[in-house]
């Protein structure tokens, strides 16, 4: 994450941290919403929302980058007991 923050700054980071993918994309949303000063609009925050789960490992939403259609079923995980909750997520 720090050499993808640097990189976006041009800052030297001399430690030993990989670049990622999704570093890249926290980053770049992240520069989007301090730089960009226009209104948000639709497309702004479905781009925001592709940035946040498609270089994103493990679960991700069906829908990215749109609005839900209807009501999705979604994974969490609470405690350390590790249990295991599916909730239907309205649109």
């Amino acid at each position: 994450m720090y050499s993808s923050v640097s990189k976006r700054l041009d800052v030297v980071f001399m430690g030993t941290s990989k670049d990622s993918a999704y570093a890249q994309s926290i980053v770049s949303m992240v520069a989007d919403a301090l730089e960009n000063h226009e209104p948000l609009t639709h497309r702004r925050l479905f781009d925001w929302h592709m940035n946040l789960f498609e270089n994103k490992a493990g679960i991700k939403p069906k829908t990215i980058g749109a609005y839900r259609k209807g009501p999705e079923y979604v994974m969490r995980v609470s405690g350390n007991i590790r249990e295991i909750i599916y909730e239907a997520v309205p649109p």
